[in-house]
């Protein structure tokens, strides 16, 4: 999100397509930003494009939202971001990825700020995903359960383990609210 305020915001998408045809294929790419009513508030069609059989191509776009709704801590609004797939007119394949509009910045002057406005009051905790008798085999509802806590306890930054985290847990803390700081994986080296 290369740009973000009130009135507009740039959401920057990569779509990367495989022609797993036998055959050279005319391929385009629609985009569609919907947001939690299932308005379409921003949409783009890229133009069909020759993709060699066997190869693949990444397609990007600067899509601009007009008076979006932005995610914050205390407002974690998400958009559906569904990315429909062409090849010669017809659709193919289609992905929805949840996304929440927001620019994050970490200026020395003034710690964290979230679309542009300082972050004052940051609590956060450190989490492994390691259960009592059943170790990392945690169900999704216990997984969301966990962020479902943390953020009634007024904790909105969670720290997590050297190991990738559960993306239920991480749908849930960008649902509620909740920043995640991941470590990168394998600090055993």
């Amino acid at each position: 999100y290369p740009n973000v305020s009130a009135d507009s915001a740039d959401v920057y998408v990569k779509t990367h397509v495989r022609n797993d045809y036998g055959a050279d294929k005319s391929v385009s790419l629609k985009t569609e930003i919907i947001d939690a009513d299932g308005i379409v508030v921003a949409s783009e069609t890229i133009p069909a494009q020759n993709i060699s059989a066997g190869s693949d191509h990444s397609f990007e776009q600067t899509i601009t939202v007009s008076e979006p709704k932005l995610w914050d801590l205390d407002d974690p609004y998400l958009h559906d971001l569904v990315s429909t797939v062409y090849v010669d007119g017809m659709p193919v394949d289609t992905v929805t990825t949840r996304i929440g509009i927001r620019k994050i910045e970490m200026p020395r002057d003034y710690g964290l700020k979230i679309n542009g406005v300082v972050q004052d009051m940051l609590n956060g905790v450190n989490r492994h995903q390691e259960y009592a008798y059943i170790g990392y085999a945690a169900s999704d509802s216990l997984q969301r359960k966990d962020a479902m806590k943390f953020k009634e306890a007024g904790i909105n930054v969670v720290r997590t383990a050297h190991y990738p985290a559960s993306p239920e847990f991480l749908d849930a803390c960008d649902e509620l609210g909740i920043l995640i700081i991941e470590p990168t994986p394998g600090w055993q080296w």
